[in-house]
């Protein structure tokens, strides 16, 4: 898959591996998240960590069996940092 070789931006660098989409590969639903987390990124899952388990309440609230649903990021790496900034502008 050329996304595991993609190297046209530096997210890449820094990544364990590249977050591929799961789920039913017909689905009529599709969820796209903009950036897969530092969960997703050590496990190589989407929406598997804290977003993942919101997403997974909202379903079923919303009473939506989330292994109808194919589920993926816009983005295929995350981007770690070292430093956070202290204060939100």
């Amino acid at each position: 898959m050329s996304a595991r070789s993609c190297r046209r931006c530096p997210l890449w660098e820094r990544a364990t591996q590249t977050v591929f989409g799961s789920g039913a590969p017909q689905a009529r639903i599709l969820l796209v998240g903009e950036q897969p987390g530092d969960v997703e990124d050590r496990t190589g899952l989407p929406f598997v960590g804290p977003a993942g388990r919101l997403l997974d309440r909202a379903l079923t609230a919303a009473q939506i069996n989330r292994d109808l649903c194919y589920v993926t990021n816009a983005v295929k790496h995350f981007k770690w940092g070292t430093t956070w900034p202290t204060k939100i502008a």
